[in-house]
């Protein structure tokens, strides 16, 4: 279990890390963003750390075994990206923007899943712009890429640009790992010098096969499209990820715009960097936000230059949902639990919610999964309890799960403002060291923050309550901050991306 003060120091850390190492070969790991939830490092530092009872020599041949299995299951995947990279259209036209997003399994319908139908709006208001997708389809590429096949716009697969002296320079860089000199003149010990090189190797070597390799390949891709000088600008959703540092230094002759696609939370790690951290971080030349919230969040918070943010609108927002939710029982309200970022979320809850069991068969409790982590993802632990205790799994639309529920609860999903636009009161379990609330936690009329089984049946009460009118009342005062946070894409100016 890390503690906040033990997360400060991880922080600080992977911060100064960065400054002191960064390069192409050091973006290509995952942990150097600071995400938790990409990277196991914040994790393995801690547990490792803690870890005295092995000898270094133990710890070496340890290393050395999983480096030669890693290597193995990484030529393995540069051979299923080979097969995939021949199977593509190589279409290489002038283009004049790029939108740039992922392909992973999810129905994308008709519309982008980041951008939703911003291509069209672009084409629509510039008509002699020659516009198209750029997707990067992850893996298992077939399968995903299917998903593609009703995409009715100009489309191109990043990996289509790679050629076969790409797979050979990606695979002798997985043998500089071992030898990879960091540098730790920026820190301060804690622990000996020794024990850090070690948890950092062992996080690089059991990264080759999660993450570098792909990195590599994405960055080898578009240094292919920068020297072809067939595009103008690319478009592409921003998160200050591994993977988009390695575009934008790959791509430095091309004008590029990211896109603040979602929510933020104080745990977006990868998005607060240090003042000395901004100066070597690979950014975008403007970064578009989904609303006034996020922008001074990022500048302030983050520490991003103000003169390359500008304020766009959520083009991924729903404010179709107009509803007058009425007062309810207490004593058998309908619940919609929405996740959002990994497994760890979901037995979270499930944990929170045993402690409480005395009324569980009192509630209707539905759970809504994330695309990414489908419930059969689970194991079969948590899967019973669903089993015994949890009503039904939605398999609707957000909008009719929506309208179904009396109360949404949420850890960091940004779903919760679309219930409140929805004028659906929400509930933030604050059950999560890393602060995830993405509504920066601020104080609403229409929220309630619980951190025990005590406040959340409280603030099951204390809703049921509330008539009509005084709904409609709280849902007036809470609206004014999602209108500035989530801008309306009614609002769109196309300029604003161009």
């Amino acid at each position: 279990m890390i503690i906040k003060k033990e997360l400060s120091e991880i922080l600080s850390l992977l911060s100064n890390l960065n400054i002191s190492n960064h390069s192409i070969i050091w973006w290509a790991f995952n942990f150097t963003s600071k995400n938790p939830l990409s990277s196991g490092f914040f994790d393995t530092y801690f547990h490792k750390k803690k870890s005295t009872f092995q000898s270094p020599h133990l710890k070496l041949i340890k290393n050395i075994i999983w480096f030669f299995l890693n290597l193995i299951k990484s030529m393995y995947l540069l051979i299923q990206t080979y097969f995939f990279f021949i199977s593509l259209e190589n279409e290489k036209s002038k283009i004049n923007v790029h939108l740039f997003s992922f392909v992973d399994g999810r129905k994308r319908g008709n519309m982008d899943t980041y951008f939703r139908d911003l291509i069209t709006e672009i084409i629509k208001s510039n008509p002699k712009l020659k516009v198209s997708y750029l997707f990067y389809v992850y893996r298992p590429y077939f399968r995903n890429n299917s998903a593609l096949k009703f995409e009715k716009n100009k489309k191109i697969n990043l990996l289509s640009y790679l050629s076969i002296k790409d797979f050979f320079w990606c695979f002798f860089q997985l043998f500089r790992i071992p030898f990879l000199k960091i540098n730790f003149s920026n820190l301060r010990f804690k622990n000996s010098k020794k024990e850090l090189n070690y948890i950092i190797r062992s996080q690089m070597i059991s990264e080759m096969t999660t993450g570098f390799i792909d990195n590599l390949i994405i960055f080898r891709a578009f240094r292919r499209i920068s020297k072809l000088g067939q595009i103008e600008k690319i478009i592409y959703p921003f998160e200050n990820k591994s993977l988009e540092k390695l575009m934008l230094l790959a791509l430095d002759n091309i004008k590029s715009v990211g896109y603040q696609h979602s929510s933020v939370s104080p745990r977006h790690f990868s998005l607060i960097l240090s003042k000395d951290e901004i100066k070597i971080n690979p950014l975008p030349e403007k970064i578009v936000t989904i609303g006034e919230i996020t922008k001074n969040w990022l500048i302030n918070v983050g520490n991003f230059p103000e003169e390359i943010i500008e304020t766009g609108v959520y083009l991924r927002g729903n404010r179709t949902l107009k509803l007058r939710k009425r007062s309810f029982d207490k004593k058998n309200p309908k619940l919609l639990f929405v996740f959002s970022s990994g497994y760890d979320e979901v037995k979270k809850t499930i944990n929170f919610l045993d402690k409480g069991n005395e009324v569980l068969d009192s509630y209707k409790i539905k759970f809504r999964f994330h695309p990414d982590f489908p419930i059969y993802g689970l194991n079969k632990y948590y899967n019973n309890w669903i089993t015994n205790n949890v009503d039904s799994i939605s398999k609707k639309s957000l909008n009719e799960e929506l309208k179904w529920c009396d109360i949404l609860v949420y850890i960091s999903s940004s779903v919760v403002i679309e219930a409140i636009l929805a004028k659906i009161p929400v509930i933030n379990l604050s059950i999560d060291i890393y602060n995830s609330d993405p509504l920066l936690n601020k104080k609403l009329s229409l929220k309630k923050v619980v951190t025990n089984n005590k406040d959340f049946k409280k603030a099951i009460n204390y809703f049921s309550e509330i008539s009509s009118k005084d709904n409609i009342r709280l849902y007036s005062e809470s609206i004014n901050y999602i209108d500035k946070y989530a801008i309306s894409k009614t609002k769109l100016d196309v300029k604003t991306f161009l």
